[in-house]
């Protein structure tokens, strides 16, 4: 390839893949008058944007249930000492697959619901059970009230080509899917008989869920298609035996460009009472979800129009290093109302014929200056090409009300990488682009402090270069990172005064954390994986699970007291994605684990194994450590709910065995009860001796892949 064809090329990838958010309006939301205006917002947002979507509509659907069984149980006592999910913040409970409230586990095992009565242990049976037609996602317990989301979807094979829809001849169609969310209301007074009272459905497939006192808040996303035959739907709530489908001035909007839109439903309703409300936004790339007792944030990401990074390519790498003539010659071709692409031949063709007076030594230069000055203006926006909205929605019981958008630089991990403290919202962020170079990675990451009209007053910028966010912790005033390339740096961070976020000290060890748990105010265990450096670039070969204890009572010399690591590479764990997975009870000393455990074989010679190389899976179950500042972590015991060990010789990369992993535990007063699909066991939490087990579903004659969500 000639330098005459690479810069060619330079201009043309600079106008297709260039991507970053033009200057964005973050005023209140506005609403529709119409489903045409709506069509032509999307359309003249999406219009030169790279990589539009292509996916389906939903409608409504309705869910169906079989009989309970069972008979009616007396009452019984209840455990002093019970653990619950896993949340991140206090008052804000999350949904799961499994609940209890010391007496009771609510399991989701596919598409069944079982209630068994657990405590105690010794008596532990199932009272009723439930099977679904379609899939069950989580669910709630509120007192006596068990609230589920099922999603339902079909499949439209009915060809429109050559129909009149709406007086025009369609030319060509597409199958529809149609997906619902749907919330199930059960009184479960009576646990072997449950009686549904409710169902409140909400187009869209669902995203994520609070429960705030009595109060569900559910948000469902539902794509909009991108083509132009297709008739736009709007969104339908479905409850107490009527429909209504939202109008397009239900709909609220923000000015911010995108290429990939959807309707984004907050639904809000009472446990106990009739109240029900929901709102709707029209939002690009929505999918991160952080909730406090009065507020949901929800984030949404965006990038720069590949036309303004053209237009600023041309204004500061091509026009400055031309001579007036072709420089006057382009200008006036950019002041033109032709097509951004019938501008770009021009151009091109001007570029062309100039490289074809010049000789190869000066087209070498022209290059090189024009390479120089594109890497120069990447870096100068690299905190413009993307970033990330946060819309603030104030909470009131089911009033739902929006309240400010905030704007930063980069994109959002997951939802610890957020959080709101004495009403101000922190948020931890990643830019630029991470490559198994060091010279090539161009990711830096920041801390961000908003207040409480979602205006930036902080910042702390550019930590880790070359690297990204794996976790992220918030805890009082202070703020807790890892980033990983090919070592793991744990950061601390002050944000006492939330205008100066300040970095007190960071540690580099082997290895990264996934999750950040804190143990007290000056402890915090990691949860991730092993590494090992590579040497053959810039980056790590991850191992197998490590889990760490750090000591930060003094932020500016944080410590590593102890770790423990589980496995080869190939292990994994649920809590390593899920942080309701991970068991954690200081007072008990009792950290529980779900492992799926890869071991190599032991005859064969370390120096004789590749880096990259993955052990064979030998078992899967919960491991039970203890852990304090103290004694550190030790390995107490493990459980596992697979009684045929030779399944793991025919696993391969995918263990076949999904019906008996451990997904979750959880403990009442002294007993440790660890969950899979297909069963429930109980063990003694002092010497974990089995106590009971209660079987849930029976065993599918052929088993499916055992993966990590």
């Amino acid at each position: 390839m000639t330098y005459k064809t690479t810069l060619l090329l330079t201009l043309v990838l600079l106008a297709t893949l260039a991507a970053c958010t033009p200057q964005q309006d973050t005023s209140a939301p506005k609403t529709f008058e119409s489903k045409q205006q709506i069509m032509d917002h999307i359309e003249e947002s999406r219009s030169g944007m790279f990589g539009r979507g292509l996916f389906v509509g939903q409608t409504k659907t309705m869910v169906a249930d079989s009989a309970t069984l069972g008979a009616v149980e007396a009452a019984a006592p209840s455990a002093s000492d019970f653990s619950t999910t896993n949340i991140q913040v206090q008052g804000v409970d999350e949904a799961d697959i499994i609940k209890n409230d010391g007496k009771y586990i609510y399991t989701l095992s596919d598409q069944t619901l079982s209630i068994v009565k657990a405590y105690p242990a010794e008596d532990a049976e199932i009272l009723s059970q439930i099977q679904f037609n379609d899939r069950p996602f989580e669910l709630f317990i509120n007192n006596d009230r068990l609230i589920i989301f099922v999603d339902t979807q079909s499949y439209n094979e009915e060809s429109l080509s050559g129909k009149q829809v709406g007086g025009t001849k369609v030319i060509q169609s597409y199958p529809r899917y149609t997906r619902t969310t749907n919330s199930i209301i059960y009184d479960i007074t009576d646990r072997t008989s449950l009686e549904k009272i409710r169902t409140i459905s909400m187009d869209g497939y669902y995203h994520d869920s609070r429960m705030i006192d009595n109060t569900i808040y559910f948000i469902t996303n539902q794509y909009i298609p991108h083509y132009s035959d297709y008739e736009l739907e709007l969104p339908i709530i479905a409850y107490d035996g009527i429909e209504i489908q939202k109008t397009p001035s239900d709909i609220h909007y923000f000015n911010i460009i995108d290429n990939r839109y959807q309707f984004t439903n907050i639904v809000a309703f009472n446990t106990n009472t009739p109240e029900v409300k929901s709102t709707t936004y029209l939002t690009g790339n929505s999918n991160t979800l952080y909730a406090s007792t009065d507020a949901l944030y929800i984030t949404q990401e965006h990038y720069m129009h590949p036309r303004i990074m053209r237009d600023l390519f041309l204004e500061k790498v091509i026009l400055p290093a031309l001579p007036s003539l072709e420089k006057t010659s382009i200008q006036k071709i950019q002041n033109t109302d032709n097509k951004t692409h019938e501008q770009d031949q021009e151009i091109a063709s001007i570029l062309n014929n100039y490289m074809e007076s010049l000789t190869e030594t000066a087209v070498e230069t022209l290059y090189t200056v024009m390479l120089e000055g594109q890497e120069e203006l990447e870096k100068e926006l690299e905190k413009e090409k993307e970033k990330t909205s946060i819309h603030k929605i104030k909470l009131d019981k089911t009033t739902i009300e929006y309240t400010n958008t905030g704007i930063v630089p980069g994109r959002v991990l997951n939802q610890f990488s957020m959080d709101e403290h004495l009403g101000n919202f922190r948020i931890a962020t990643t830019t630029g682009r991470l490559t198994r170079s060091n010279d090539l990675s161009t990711t830096k990451n920041h801390v961000y402090v908003l207040d409480e009209t979602m205006t930036l007053i902080g910042s702390l910028e550019d930590l880790a270069p070359g690297e990204s966010i794996y976790s992220a912790r918030f805890m009082g005033d202070r703020a807790y990172l890892v980033t990983f390339q090919k070592v793991d740096p744990l950061f601390v961070i002050d944000l006492s005064i939330p205008e100066q976020p300040t970095l007190l000290g960071k540690l580099k060890i082997p290895g990264y954390s996934d999750y950040l748990h804190p143990y007290d105010e000056n402890h915090i265990i990691g949860l991730g994986k092993e590494a090992i450096a590579a040497e053959e670039g810039d980056f790590a070969w991850y191992q197998g699970v490590k889990l760490a204890l750090f000591d930060v009572s003094d932020p500016t010399n944080p410590k590593e007291l102890a770790n423990y690591q589980i496995g080869d590479r190939g292990t994994e764990s649920y809590a390593l994605h899920d942080h309701k997975a991970f068991l954690f009870s200081k007072s008990k000393n009792l950290l529980v684990l779900p492992i799926l455990l890869a071991e190599f074989d032991e005859e064969q010679p370390t120096e004789q194994r590749n880096r990259w190389q993955r052990g064979d899976y030998t078992y899967q179950g919960a491991y039970i450590f203890t852990l304090s500042p103290e004694q550190g972590i030790q390995l107490k015991g493990r459980i596992t709910h697979v009684e045929d060990q030779t399944s793991f010789l025919k696993s391969g990369y995918y263990y076949y065995n999904n019906h008996d992993a451990i997904k979750r535990s959880l403990y009442m007063d002294n007993t440790l009860y660890t969950i899979s699909t297909g069963s429930i066991k109980m063990n003694n939490l002092d010497d974990l001796e089995e106590v009971n087990r209660v079987t849930l579903i029976e065993q599918e004659e052929t088993p499916r892949p055992f993966q990590i969500a």
